[in-house]
């Protein structure tokens, strides 16, 4: 990742924090789950073996 990739990722983060901030834990627990269900669906398109 670049400088600027990663400059970018943390304004990303910043703008996103407030409306991330105003959700419940277990909205947020929610969401997390997904995310990690959808990882270990699509791990060998995010890492394929070598």
């Amino acid at each position: 990742m670049s400088t600027k990739e990663a400059t970018e990722a943390v304004e990303a983060a910043e703008r996103a924090f407030p409306a991330w901030a105003k959700l419940t834990a277990e909205q947020r627990s929610h969401i997390l789950r997904k995310w990690f269900e959808l990882v270990v669906a699509n791990r060998e398109n995010l890492a394929p073996p070598k």
